[in-house]
């Protein structure tokens, strides 16, 4: 009997890990028909080690090996990857540097950070990271770091701003990115199933500053 029920234990683990490779394929396959740039040739850099530890010891989501094989560098003057999770959630993996490079005469390392989403979520333009450049609450411009993904066939997102202005954002490898001051939301058109319009409302760090009088 306790044979048998190692083998029927045995032969449990081999099903479960064989369907899992299996859903995990056919997951890599549909995220690449929707974002060309995990099909691309693997990056000639690998993913930084502070970055593969923080990917590796994530609990939600999760990442194996393949999903780090699969990861992509999206951004050319950052670096920022996507990459799939085991969850079947889309992620934005960077290291974010200090925007002071010392504290108390001690060098302040880059600190890992991720963004994640639905691959419904990432295909609406919702998988977004920014971040705040100003080191100070009393700048009169507080420039943004904005870093988004889109779905294949998006030449470029048109970004808001505030009072009134907006800039155009090319798409490189399903990404954009800009550094703008006060930015408020993006729109981007798609093709896919006839022409669709996504606004996102963009989330930033923002003073609000009393009223002269």
């Amino acid at each position: 009997m306790p044979h048998r029920l190692m083998v029927a234990v045995s032969v449990s683990a081999v099903c479960l890990t064989s369907c899992g490779a299996a859903l995990h394929a056919r997951f890599a396959a549909a995220t690449r028909a929707k974002l060309a740039v995990l099909g691309s040739a693997p990056d000639a850099e690998p993913l930084p080690s502070a970055l593969v530890k923080m990917l590796t010891d994530s609990m939600h989501p999760e990442f194996d090996t393949g999903d780090l094989r699969q990861a992509r560098r999206v951004s050319a003057t950052e670096p920022t990857w996507l990459l799939p999770g085991v969850n079947g959630e889309l992620c934005l993996a960077g290291l974010v540097y200090p925007l002071v490079e010392q504290a108390k005469r001690i060098a302040l390392p880059p600190a890992p950070s991720l963004t994640c989403a639905s691959v419904a979520a990432t295909e609406a333009g919702e998988l977004i990271y920014t971040q705040a450049l100003s080191t100070s609450l009393t700048a009169t411009s507080l420039y943004t770091r904005v870093v988004g993904i889109v779905p294949n066939g998006v030449a470029a997102v048109c970004m808001f701003l505030r009072r009134g202005h907006k800039v155009l954002v090319p798409v490189i490898r399903n990404a954009f990115e800009a550094v703008v001051a006060g930015p408020r939301s993006l729109q981007f058109m798609t093709a896919n199933s006839g022409r669709r319009r996504h606004t996102i409302h963009l989330k930033t760090f923002e003073v609000k500053r009393p009223s002269p009088g």
